[in-house]
């Protein structure tokens, strides 16, 4: 067998492993938030949109015309995200798998087959990824890379349920990948190829726009030393066929475009901008710190030991450190909006676990002109494959949470009042659901006060037929009602803050330590509960309230800042003050909305 078939062989074997994992695994992840806002049923309008030609469809936010779904399918809500706002490849790939995978072959259910194209994304990836290192170091390598990348538990479970950053990450080193083989080769298929795959990460997420400046890091950084000066190279043609099978893969890609080819893509990027501002001018150290936070530290000191394998050429070593780096490094340029921990910039991952795949086979090499090199060798394997293999397994389904001993776990973290240290993906909604289906009682409803659009979604797949998560705008109890909630605080509004600091929970998920999922009863017979939901309806009276303010405000936005300035102060010690000059000042036509208002500014 030649060493190309070896090479490919090492790889399939370890991809084909990896998707039969992933089955296995995949019924243990629901729906998520943003995916449940836009990928999903936007995905699923888009490939409508392709097999009628009907152009409504592309008004992915809206529920007309309706489509046609085999049962029991989640029921995601419209108007949440425009097309502009959704990853239009992943959102079409999570379609093409549920309609091929449960609508018409009836292999996986509804929610399985939306993520396994999640799954295809890392398979691609790892395929390539088994390739190289293992060309490079060894079949052993191979396997360390994919195993130390897949036991990272943030990259884990991300993967089973993230349409928006596990595809674009997959993508993006591909990406880097084909660009460095079309430097080093010459040719102009490998530039083909590399524009081709660059334009389909833009098309899956905004993180490709960093692409270019990455490669040119890469590109620089050789130029300037002796031992890879002349290896790497770029040429005019190899830039021209680049660019179009970037524009073929990116317009293909992107259904909004075919439309309105300029407005399009303005409306995107125009958006990606606005929320580029909103991070103000400062530098962040979150993404440096999450990245030490929340990576099992037995793969970080892997990763470091990775670029120094005797057999990497020069320019390879800078490609793997350029590519953990660079993700990390453009977390700390001015303004970058970073939150949910290191979901935003996954694309580090696969250099880490390559580096890491490297750097645990060279300390096996190094054992193995040792005396007792026979027991030595699977002695350094467990020990280096063992932390990480656990963080993952102890924290499943739920690695999103996962924090390493630096912060102290999860609960170290809660205690440090880390925002991200809880599930703020919303994924224990779906084994909240199932706890709820072996203890409510028969007829009794839910209520999810955060995000409960995710509880909804998953419902007709997940939950009791008796049992009714009810609406966010639903403010009967009658009832016994269960409220659910994931424990992120900076969405608790007043009537879960009452609820969470006033009432035991009758179910917690735990993780590491910390609590990410609280279940309350309320009993419609206590007298606390009837208050708790009084509360409840306030908070939708201030919502009616907010918007009545809010229309008169756009008619005379010369008083918007100093409504704001009095709604702020009734926290503070001059509250009477401001009470009384909003009294003075507050439109007649408002009158009916003032105490909703008041009351929702002193409690959120």
């Amino acid at each position: 067998m030649s060493r190309a078939l070896r090479l490919h062989r090492t790889a399939a074997i370890l991809t084909i492993v990896y998707l039969g994992c992933a089955l296995l695994l995949l019924p243990a992840y629901g729906p998520t938030w943003d995916a449940t806002l836009g990928e999903y049923g936007g995905g699923q309008r888009l490939l409508a949109y392709l097999e009628t030609g009907d152009s409504a469809f592309l008004d992915v936010a809206a529920s007309e015309p309706r489509l046609e779904l085999k049962q029991p399918h989640p029921a995601f809500p419209s108007g949440g995200f425009g097309l502009h706002q959704i990853s239009t490849l992943n959102s079409l790939a999570s379609a093409v798998t549920n309609r091929v995978f449960w609508q018409e072959l009836g292999w996986l259910d509804a929610m399985p087959a939306h993520h396994l194209a999640i799954s295809l994304f890392v398979a691609a990836l790892l395929y390539v990824l088994a390739v190289a290192t293992s060309a490079r170091a060894g079949p052993l390598a191979a396997a360390s890379a994919a195993a130390l990348l897949l036991t990272c538990p943030r990259f884990f479970a991300h993967q089973f349920n993230n349409l928006k950053d596990v595809p674009v990450a997959c993508l993006y080193a591909l990406a880097l990948f084909a660009t460095f083989v079309a430097m080093r080769s010459r040719k102009l298929l490998p530039w083909g190829v590399a524009g081709a795959v660059t334009g389909l990460t833009l098309a899956s997420k905004a993180n490709a726009l960093f692409l270019p400046f990455h490669v040119l890091l890469v590109f620089g950084i050789c130029r300037v030393i002796p031992a890879t000066k002349n290896k790497l190279k770029v040429s005019p043609r190899g830039l021209g066929t680049a660019t179009l099978g970037f524009l073929f893969a990116f317009v293909a890609a992107s259904p909004d475009v075919w439309q309105a080819p300029i407005d399009a893509v303005l409306t995107r990027f125009g958006t990606i901008m606005e929320v580029g501002k909103q991070g103000g001018s400062a530098i962040s150290s979150h993404g440096v710190e999450h990245v030490l936070w929340t990576t099992p530290l037995s793969v970080l000191a892997l990763a470091l030991l990775g670029p120094f394998h005797q057999k990497l050429k020069p320019e390879e070593r800078v490609l793997l450190v350029a590519g953990a780096l660079f993700p990390i490094g453009r977390t700390l340029l001015p303004g970058m909006v970073n939150f949910d921990g290191v979901r935003h910039f996954l694309e580090f991952f696969p250099f880490v676990g390559a580096a890491a795949g490297l750097g645990l086979a060279q300390t096996i090499q190094w054992t193995a002109a040792q005396r007792d090199a026979k027991w030595l060798r699977p002695s350094v394997l467990t020990l280096a494959l063992a932390p990480s293999v656990w963080a993952t397994a102890s924290t499943h389904p739920n690695g999103v949470c996962y924090f390493n001993v630096l912060v102290g776990g999860l609960g170290g973290a809660q205690e440090r009042e880390i925002p991200d240290a809880t599930d703020y993906w919303a994924n224990s909604y779906w084994q909240g659901l199932d706890w709820l289906n072996e203890n409510a009682g028969q007829g009794d409803t839910i209520l999810v006060p955060i995000a409960g659009f995710v509880a909804r979604a998953a419902a007709p797949v997940k939950l009791r037929e008796d049992l009714t998560v009810l609406e966010d705008g639903d403010l009967s109890f009658g009832r016994t009602t269960w409220v659910m909630y994931i424990t992120r605080p900076g969405a608790y509004g007043p009537f879960v803050r009452v609820a969470d600091r006033t009432l035991e929970p009758t179910h917690t998920i735990e993780v590491q330590g910390g609590t990410i999922l609280k279940v309350l009863r309320l009993d419609p017979k206590d007298t606390f509960a009837r208050d708790a939901f009084e509360v409840w309806r306030k908070r939708f009276d201030a919502g009616a309230a907010h918007a009545a303010l809010g229309r008169w405000l756009a008619a005379h936005p010369d008083r918007a800042q100093e409504f704001a300035l009095l709604l702020n102060a009734l926290r503070t010690e001059n509250a009477d003050a401001a009470l009384s000059r909003l009294r003075e000042i507050w439109p007649e036509e408002l009158r009916d909305v003032f105490d909703a208002i008041v009351w929702h500014a002193k409690t959120k």
